[in-house]
């Protein structure tokens, strides 16, 4: 089979074919990583084009970019929020509501705001994980299509996904907090149906405005549900509340003929039925510490890419490389037989993900993962 590109790569992985070898998909989070790859070291200067540069010749699918910056973590604060910034990551820590009253006033405002907002055809941070946003300084879903472009070409052959899509859940739980968040769907159960409505709708409009095929043939739709014990929400009330919001962005990204992974957090075994029969077309991630089987989700579900397996809370930052060979080869025999299937860290490379450990991920796909010798497929050799 002769060597394909990593477009054609992630497509055929998509189409349910067998690549030239397995795919690689992860997001990178780790500045000797992009060090490494981009053979450059990291400043304030040169950050935006060397950690790009780093992360698009490592990988064959990538997202969530993020540009390294050095020195304190950054304070910043609006509408009444307050966050603390390291480069790949951020912590709320202060909200500006009062109690569960205040908001519900607030998020009557909100909604207010956000349908404002689609009618000008512009972001806005009411409906915003984070109060700031999406993409630089963009203002509009096409200003943020636009930024997509330029990261997309600053990263070589490397295929990016679409800015990632939140149903509106996770934006919820965030904005408000937890325990107001429980209070509120006590207290005002049809105020909470109205806010996860708006956040859904100004979605699917940011959707239309920004989804390029030609950019990228994959986009990811995220809600995070669950942690390692189970879901957060019982499926019932999944079913009635959610479940149609995430049709209705499955829906928007698949009419300009998009795949869409789905991602949410931990153990989501129980819903996972309900997930493809909504349409999403793979799965991420596939967490080994919650008890999530490859194999077993690939005989159920053969049409559903399977991605994300590579523990990354222990294996990849404390574990050896000959631990993660066998992790990794062990995923591959599993699930990656036939396609459908990409080899990653189960949430991402983290800054404190060895470099040595990524590389022998590598190196399994690239060598062991070929699908033009695949007879060790579920041989038990490689264990010794």
């Amino acid at each position: 089979m002769n060597q394909m590109t990593k477009r054609e790569r992630v497509e055929a992985v998509l189409n349910h074919q067998e690549p030239d070898r397995v795919a690689v998909y992860d997001i990178i989070h780790n500045i000797p990583i992009m060090e490494h790859f981009a053979g450059e070291k990291i400043t304030n200067d040169n950050a935006f084009d060397v950690s790009l540069r780093g992360v698009g010749r490592a990988l064959d699918l990538t997202r969530c970019i993020a540009i390294p910056f050095t020195g304190e973590r950054v304070h910043s604060a609006s509408q009444g929020f307050e966050y603390s910034f390291d480069w790949w990551t951020f912590t709320v820590t202060k909200r500006p509501y009062k109690n569960v009253q205040h908001l519900a006033e607030c998020v009557r405002r909100e909604i207010d705001g956000i349908y404002d907002a689609m009618a000008h055809n512009r972001l806005t941070a009411d409906a915003a994980l984070v109060a700031q946003l999406t993409a630089s300084d963009a203002q509009s879903p096409e200003e943020v299509h636009d930024t997509f472009a330029r990261i997309c070409k600053a990263l070589g052959d490397c295929v990016l996904i679409h800015p990632e899509s939140i149903v509106g859940l996770t934006t919820a739980y965030v904005r408000a907090g937890w325990d107001l968040f429980i209070y509120l769907m006590g207290d005002e159960p049809e105020l909470v149906d109205q806010w996860l409505e708006a956040l859904c709708a100004y979605e699917v409009k940011r959707i239309h405005g920004m989804a390029d095929r030609e950019l990228s043939p994959i986009a990811l739709v995220a809600d995070d549900l669950a942690g390692k014990q189970g879901l957060f929400f019982s499926p019932k009330w999944l079913r009635k509340h959610w479940f149609p919001l995430l049709r209705r962005c499955i829906d928007a990204w698949h009419s300009h003929g998009i795949k869409v992974m789905f991602h949410s957090d931990g153990d989501k075994m129980a819903i996972l039925d309900d997930l493809v029969a909504v349409g999403i077309d793979a799965i991420n991630p596939i967490e080994p510490t919650v008890g999530m089987s490859i194999g077993a989700i690939r005989r159920r579900y053969p049409d559903l890419v399977v991605t994300s397996m590579i523990d990354c809370d222990q294996l990849l930052p404390f574990g050896t490389p000959e631990e993660v060979e066998i992790a990794c080869k062990q995923a591959i025999d599993d699930g990656a037989r036939g396609g459908s299937f990409l080899l990653g860290s189960s949430s991402e490379l983290h800054p404190e993900a060895k470099l040595e450990n990524f590389l022998k991920m590598l190196e399994v796909a690239q060598g062991y993962g070929r699908y033009a010798n695949k007879d060790h497929w579920g041989a038990p050799s490689w264990r010794g």
